[in-house]
């Protein structure tokens, strides 16, 4: 049977038959190893010389014998070479990895019969009858009568090089799975830590609870955290026929053997999904207060379940002979020098013969992708810095990239250093991260279906697993009104998901009044920066109030396009005003739409958005609106990007992470299992530029009035710690306490005074 035949047929084995097959194999080779630890030379069956009286071998006189045969055939040395290969065996089949252990596997049990064969005609061990086995024996005396002892040694060494030459990189593998053990372990261990740290406030809450409700309280106990169950995330990517299909004996008959690189892509280590732990929608308020909150585990995250390799080595050097023979009939004569196989595309370095130009070569693109049977090509002509073009061709199938393998490559310093974002891997593999108080603001542009609701899910996945309510906190605008509205909720959030164009006007002015604050709070402590600033206020440990460290404030925006033709020049000149001055205080915006025109995106908004994202888009005059070249309308589209920042003259391809709704709702769900004030989300205020005046005061004022004449000053910060209640709210009630006549007007980072005193407190 032909190795593409049993292919097939191991793909049509269904999954209760390869784990059945996965659990006998385990059972064989736990037993087999059983028998072979605990035999004797007393209980071996059918020795005349030992006449077995009574068998000592911990799997019976069946475990003995199969001992027996497997030392006989293999020798007693290489014996345990025979369960070693059942157990990986065993874990290929219950991976499903089509490579590399099922063929080391096979050629292990080859190399085994050639290194016992060896045993027999080496000098050295020749005379160790029990390093002999009879498989090896016949081999040996086969090769000796042709090669004699001496060649016949020469032969096996030979061929057991080349058999593990072409099987080297499985080292790496078992390199990458020690790693994901590792990296797992050390999860399980956060995850549970933070678990437990959950588990024992809630047992401490309820168990006060329980206490008060005896003594006389009515108030119901809080109900304990339940486990959620996870949906598996949808896999992306489908087969596209195509000349890659082809076999490779077919195409290694019309070309010759290029002299190329191939790289090896970065294969992120597959890890077993954790489970999840969900609080009770319909259950009792959450007790712990979100100042206590923990950061959710990355293993709340969808794990990549196969990402062996799709390709040997042999079928990238084959397709690069058919790409030179297809150029050399254009007339554009060159070789491939290097090969970048990655999840999603295949790169080729091309290097063009003296005399041949680039515009000959970009010319072609069309013509090779019809001549190569690929869906579209893209030319990087040339690669920056190098003589060579890059020529990227889409694989027959895309690898999923999930946001779980991008995030893992976070590391703490990064975390504290901004907002990192997870944006998702190169052409080659590796993870690609974005920190977005570098770029300073994001522009986003697709059409439907490329993938730039995924990205902003993605990007707002990455701020809830890395940032607590007090490091960021989100305005998201959605007049899509589908988008977003999950978000609702969640402690992050300034304001419920704004759906009225109007009201996304007003949250606008509510930055730039919001920013002019932050701006003139660093001009008084001589700072430039909300980094800087916090820098400070942590070196300067004090307990005055007024000293309150700042959170970064992200603007997510979906539809840009709908706020654009309802609010016109005066969203435009808000766009513009936080685009250019909002980096140093802490202020960014993302801003997507699906219609990157030139009515919507225009000179003036682009020209601020250094950094941008381009998924695939319908023409090259969009592409060029949205990165002032072309590409763009040349993407795969399901998360196929090019990136493009003030760094760096080209764009980047990249492949963006994958992330389903199931995950986001988890993460959603553990922000909500903390409790927080929700009218703190409110912004309809005068915050946004008008004061209140007039009106009724809110709940909380006669507290808040109670607690600035106790403490004999007015800040924003003492309110919040006394009265856990976020920054807008806080500041409603300042100013409320100020045109009631109760403390007077701000004076820079001072606390405000307080015109009464606690004798008289109503007056």
């Amino acid at each position: 049977m032909r190795k593409s035949d049993v292919s097939r047929v191991n793909l049509a084995v269904t999954d209760r038959a390869r784990a059945f097959l996965t659990i006998a194999l385990l059972a064989v080779a736990v037993f087999l190893a059983v028998g072979l630890g605990s035999a004797t030379p007393f209980d071996w069956p059918f020795d005349s010389s030992a006449p077995v009286l009574r068998v000592d071998n911990h799997t019976g006189p069946f475990g003995s014998a199969l001992a027996f045969l497997v030392v006989r055939l293999f020798g007693s040395l290489l014996a345990w070479s025979v369960p070693i290969l059942l157990a990986g065996l065993a874990i290929a089949l219950a991976r499903d990895a089509e490579a590399p252990v099922r063929r080391v596997a096979l050629k292990g049990f080859v190399a085994v019969v050639l290194l016992n064969a060896f045993f027999a005609v080496s000098p050295v061990t020749r005379d160790a009858i029990s390093l002999r086995g009879w498989l090896g024996d016949g081999v040996a005396a086969g090769l000796s009568a042709v090669f004699g002892e001496v060649g016949a040694a020469i032969v096996l060494v030979a061929t057991v090089l080349l058999l593990a030459l072409g099987e080297a990189h499985i080292l790496n593998w078992v390199g990458a799975a020690a790693r994901g053990l590792a990296l797992r372990s050390r999860e399980a261990f956060e995850g549970a830590r933070a678990a437990f740290a959950r588990r024992r406030e809630v047992m401490r809450d309820y168990v006060k609870s329980a206490v008060e409700r005896s003594a006389g309280d009515e108030d119901d106990a809080p109900a304990l955290p339940q486990e959620a169950a996870a949906d598996p995330a949808p896999v992306r990517g489908a087969s596209t026929a195509s000349l890659w299909d082809e076999p490779a004996e077919a195409v290694k008959k019309r070309r010759r053997e290029p002299d190329i690189a191939i790289a090896e892509p970065p294969r992120p280590e597959p890890k077993p999904r954790a489970r999840r732990r969900a609080p009770d929608a319909d259950g009792d308020a959450p007790t712990t207060p979100i100042s206590d909150a923990s950061l959710p585990p990355l293993s709340i995250l969808e794990q990549p379940v196969d990402t062996g390799a799709t390709f040997t080595r042999d079928d990238l050097r084959n397709w690069s002979g058919v790409l030179e023979e297809k150029l050399n009939q254009f007339g554009v004569q060159g070789k491939v020098t290097a090969v970048h196989h990655g999840p999603v595309v295949t790169t080729f370095e091309f290097e063009p013969a003296p005399g041949v130009r680039i515009k000959d070569i970009v010319s072609r693109s069309d013509d090779l992708a019809l001549a190569m049977r690929a869906r579209s090509i893209r030319l990087i002509a040339p690669i920056p810095g190098r003589a060579v073009v890059g020529i990227e061709m889409p694989n027959p199938k895309a690898r999923t990239v999930y946001l779980y393998e991008v995030l893992s490559e976070v590391t703490e310093t990064q975390r504290l250093k901004g907002v990192m974002i997870g944006v998702g891997v190169d052409v080659v593999g590796k993870p690609f991260l974005m920190n977005l108080c570098e770029a300073p603001h994001l522009l986003i542009a697709g059409t439907t279906g490329s993938g730039k609701s995924v990205c902003l899910n993605a990007l707002l996945a990455s701020i809830l697993l890395h940032y607590r309510p007090s490091d960021v906190q989100l305005l998201l605008v959605d007049p899509k009104m589908v988008e977003m509205s999950q978000y609702n909720g969640i402690p992050h959030l300034l304001h419920p998901v704004i759906t009225d164009p109007k009201e996304a006007a007003r949250v606008l002015e509510f930055l730039v009044a919001e920013m002019g604050r932050r701006n003139e709070l660093f001009r008084r402590h001589g700072v430039r920066n909300l980094e800087s600033y916090n820098a400070k206020i942590a070196m300067l440990k004090s307990d005055d109030p007024a000293l309150e460290r700042l959170p970064y404030i992200v603007l997510v925006v979906d539809e840009l396009g709908d706020l654009a033709l309802a609010k016109g020049v005066d969203i435009e000149s808000l766009l513009t005003r936080l685009a250019q001055m909002a980096r140093a205080a802490g202020i960014h915006m993302v801003l997507a739409t699906q219609r990157p025109s030139v009515d919507v995106i225009v000179g003036k908004t682009k020209a601020n958005f250094p950094t941008r994202i381009a998924f695939r888009v319908a023409t090259k005059v969009d592409s060029r609106t949205i990165l002032d070249t072309i590409g763009a309308d040349k993407l795969l589209g399901k998360g196929d990007m090019l990136y493009l920042d003030a760094h760096h003259p080209q764009p980047a391809r990249l492949h963006g992470a994958w992330v389903s709704e199931p995950e986001i709702e988890h993460l959603i769900q553990h922000w909500k299992a903390y409790r927080f004030d929700p009218s703190s989300l409110d912004l309809s205020d005068g915050r946004a530029g008008s004061a209140e005046a007039g009106g009724d005061l809110d709940p909380l004022f006669d507290d808040a009035r109670n607690i600035v004449v106790a403490f004999k000053q007015g800040s924003t910060s003492l309110l919040q710690r006394k009265l856990h209640v976020g920054y807008s709210r806080a500041a409603r009630l300042l100013d409320q306490l100020e045109t009631q006549g109760i403390v007077g007007p701000p004076d820079g980072s001072k606390p405000r005074e307080v015109y009464q005193d606690a004798a008289h407190p109503h007056d």
